[in-house]
């Protein structure tokens, strides 16, 4: 296993972390949604209009929490992340730079973070965001997909019970709760943490390569069984 891989594997060990505390958080807003639900809507078609709109509101106030704990974690981890990839950054330089009395410099969160915020995430080749349109875009996705099915349950079929609406809220048992929408809203969340984890560690490599005068590099190697380790964390 290469030092490339084995710093890769660290980083997806980091962003593992952080899932693992978005999971507690869902765990918590199930839980709130389903006391919201049960104590507001204990029969679920006999809702007047004001009730259900009543309803929706609570309900949005408890994924508005969750929304604001789950950017609150991924900017905490990922403000302990930056410096660590910085200091990473600086032993890479430190090894592929042989001049003379040279030492690379780390970088602290205080020059790290601002770039962090300004510089556009790359969803793709063609398409880039804001660290905060990130956010807010999962942020109404969450919104969306509580609140519209709460609406619907309500309102599209006498056939739907309390307990109906819950079980679609939460999943199944049998379905290992794959089939609720909980687990579209952990994919989300988790989704988001990856590519902020990702661009956290990508923008302070950045940022501490151009605090050591480099702006822009060029390689031209041939990789194969006599290239480095370090030549390769680059390539």
């Amino acid at each position: 296993v290469t030092a490339a891989n084995r710093r890769q594997v660290t980083l997806e060990r980091f962003k593992n972390g952080t899932i693992e505390e978005l999971d507690k958080l869902l765990a918590k807003l199930n839980k709130a949604l389903r006391r919201t639900i049960s104590t507001n809507a204990p029969d679920l078609q006999s809702l007047t209009k004001a009730e259900l709109n009543s309803l929706i509101a609570k309900v949005n106030a408890d994924v508005k929490v969750y929304n604001a704990e789950v950017t609150k974690t991924i900017e905490n981890n990922n403000a302990v992340l930056m410096p660590l990839e910085s200091v990473y950054q600086a032993a890479v330089l430190d090894a592929i730079i042989l001049t003379a009395g040279y030492s690379a410099i780390n970088v602290g969160l205080d020059k790290i973070y601002p770039a962090y915020k300004s510089t556009p995430v790359n969803k793709s080749e063609t398409i880039s965001e804001p660290v905060s349109k990130i956010y807010a875009t999962a942020a109404a996705s969450n919104l969306n997909k509580i609140s519209g099915t709460v609406r619907n349950f309500a309102t599209n079929s006498d056939a739907n019970t309390t307990a109906d609406l819950l079980r679609a809220i939460t999943g199944t048992k049998a379905q290992k709760f794959q089939n609720g929408i909980m687990y579209s809203v952990k994919r989300n969340s988790d989704t988001t943490a990856r590519t902020l984890g990702q661009h956290a560690a990508s923008v302070a490599r950045m940022q501490t390569a151009r605090a050591n005068g480099i702006e822009k590099y060029t390689i031209i190697a041939t990789f194969d069984s006599r290239t480095t380790d370090i030549c390769r964390s680059i390539g």
